[in-house]
């Protein structure tokens, strides 16, 4: 976008000359003067009269006029990306909030007396909107409104500032040039006592909001230690979000009403666990609306859903599925009740019951057969190859414009089984992988390799560097320098099943029974028994097993599913008997084994049922 170039080449994180060049802008663009307000006569500047014009001309040509939303979206713009990391800053699109605003607003009784709060306001994108609609409702000035009725906190003394803004510039839009008192603190959420702040507090009538998108690992050590003083978030590594729940719920109202958008993960991930178990512990009134796959913010890639939380009791989750598209307008509800649900093992939340029946067929997959990730070298670029040309003795490999030999007999076949969903030859899939290992799995002594292995030994001495830095550089544990960066997939079964931690239709996958073939990227089920994982590939090659991943599995874009353990490990397998194990192995009919499924799970039977219910 050209407004978006503009700022990248002005002093986009000039953070005051930014705040003056969007108000001056903003005024001019729309006939708008400032004569009482002293905090927007601060921000107005008449020496930059160019900047301006380009200004109002790139804003109005890409969005058609220059009006608050543009605003937000250049503010929330010219966040730098480092902060953005740290502090999860995203914009929120206007149709999300007008939708979240609507719904907590719309069985409140809206008065002179309504409190409302954006726990994690960032610019004020949620206060713009509700600020609005209780002018709308009720007639009260936005002098009153902001003294009385918006409250917000942000962890960053800019994002308060152009809060501050954005509502001034509301009000002036509407004819109101005051001096405002606000309601608006630098402060950390996580640690932040409303009592202490907000004189005679009784909790908030309506929160909305947009907490924080920071995963654990980019948190920095404040945070980490902050995290754990909420009951939701003691366990495990979990992201920034998952507080604000228990944060917000707990400083509502009796009847009060929560909206987020935030990401999805909750629903069946490890860190989200604790905050299953508040949600059911309190019997807290929860509607989720789930985007799935679709993208809801352009920004940044993530996976998003709408979370309305009422503080009464209640003993079910409302779980709504939604486009995208149109926000009032779900594809598919349902009611399901706490009691079904597993905090444990996570949430179960489309097609509940077909998802109950399936994992109660039998024995979980999980502890059915065993899974491996394969192995994990930590820099695959320098293991793993495919040969330009072979002779009797060595593979032949380029790497940094260089030939190198590496001497066959180090080298084993290795594959990436994230691809054998996509190809009809296994044998395409094979390639070469330098092995520093004994037979049995010992690592070869350095001495000894640099004697047996001369030319591998002298390629690994050019890619030592950058072994090193493997982990960070922290590499203590290591054996020797050129060891792999994990052990794990060394000592495995000879029996491999492999197939791909992601896929958009139903599995194909490659059974090998070879203990010298290595993977890694995606997964494989592994066993001494052949004949089990010919029953274990039947079964997840089926179409009951894709209707399960369907409807239980992370989606990500463009129809692709996860296959982590975490989302099959529950998967039912039925007790076969040994006619039903010999057939199984034997047919070669994908229909005909679908249909035998259907039968062994019951599967029709029970759509009968729920149809009846």
């Amino acid at each position: 976008m050209k407004v978006f170039q503009y700022l990248r080449n002005k002093s986009a994180y000039d953070i005051r000359f930014i705040n003056e060049l969007f108000v001056t802008s903003f005024l001019k663009a729309n006939k708008l003067q400032v004569r009482k307000n002293n905090f927007l006569l601060k921000y107005v500047r008449t020496d930059i009269e160019d900047e301006v014009q380009q200004l109002i001309k790139m804003t109005s040509s890409e969005y058609g006029s220059f009006d608050l939303e543009s605003l937000i979206i250049l503010f929330e713009y010219v966040i730098s990306p480092k902060e953005k990391i740290v502090n999860g800053a995203v914009y929120t699109p206007q149709n999300i909030r007008g939708n979240i605003t609507k719904v907590v607003f719309s069985d409140r009784d809206i008065s002179s007396s309504i409190k409302v709060a954006d726990i994690s306001c960032g610019c004020g994108g949620f206060l713009l909107n509700s600020a609005s609609y209780i002018f709308r409702a009720t007639g009260l000035s936005f002098k009153y409104i902001y003294k009385n009725c918006i409250y917000g906190i942000d962890i960053k003394d800019y994002a308060i500032e152009r809060t501050k803004i954005i509502l001034s510039l509301l009000a002036l839009t509407n004819g109101e040039d005051e001096n405002f008192e606000f309601n608006l603190w630098v402060a950390n959420t996580l640690e932040f006592d409303f009592r202490k702040n907000i004189p005679n507090f009784e909790g908030f009538d309506i929160i909305v909001g947009n907490p924080p998108y920071v995963c654990s690992r980019n948190l920095d050590d404040e945070n980490r230690g902050l995290l754990k003083t909420w009951s939701v978030a003691q366990v495990g590594h979990p992201d920034l979000y998952i507080p604000f729940f228990q944060i917000g719920y707990e400083n509502l109202k009796s009847e009060g009403v929560l909206g987020f958008i935030t990401m999805n993960s909750f629903f069946k991930s490890q860190n989200g666990r604790l905050l299953r178990n508040y949600f059911s512990g309190h019997k807290v009134a929860l509607h989720i609306k789930d985007f799935r796959d679709v993208q809801m913010f352009k920004s940044k890639s993530t996976y998003t859903c709408i979370c309305f939380l009422k503080k009464k009791n209640s003993d079910e989750v409302i779980y709504s599925i939604n486009d995208g598209i149109d926000l009032t307008k779900d594809k598919y509800t349902d009611r399901i009740p706490y009691e079904v649900l597993d905090n444990e093992k996570g949430w179960n939340l489309y097609e509940n019951k077909i998802v109950q029946h399936i994992e109660h067929c039998g024995t979980p997959l999980g502890q059915y057969c065993k899974s491996s990730h394969g192995i994990a070298t930590l820099c695959n670029e320098v293991y793993i190859f495919n040969p330009i040309r072979e002779d009797n003795t060595y593979y032949y490999r380029e790497y940094n414009n260089r030939l190198f030999k590496i001497e066959k007999f180090l080298c084993r076949n290795v594959v990436n089984s994230n691809k054998v969903n996509d190809t009809n030859c296994f044998e395409d899939l094979l390639e070469k992988i330098i092995y520093p290992y004994s037979q049995d799995g010992s690592i070869i002594l350095e001495n000894e390799f640099r004697s047996l292995y001369p030319e591998a030994y002298v390629f690994l001495s050019a890619c030592k560097a950058k072994l090193a830095k493997r982990d960070k550089g922290k590499q203590e544990s290591y054996i020797t320098w050129y060891a792999f960066g994990r052990t794990q997939g060394l000592h495995l079964p000879p029996g491999r099943l492999f197939f791909p931690k992601y896929a958009n239709r139903n599995l194909k996958c490659a059974l090998e029974y070879d203990d010298s073939l290595l993977f890694y990227n995606g997964q494989a089920f592994v066993d001494e028994s052949i004949n089990k994982l010919k029953v274990v590939q039947k079964v997840i090659e089926s179409d009951i097993f894709w209707e399960y991943i369907y409807l239980t599995s992370k989606p990500y874009h463009s129809g692709y599913y996860s296959l982590n353990g975490n989302y099959i490990k529950n998967f039912g397998v039925p007790a076969f008997n040994n006619d039903e194990i010999a057939w199984l192995i034997k047919e070669s009919d994908k229909d005909k084994v679908n249909r035998f499924l259907q039968e062994k799970y019951s599967l029709n039977r029970e759509r009968d049922t729920l149809l009846s219910e």
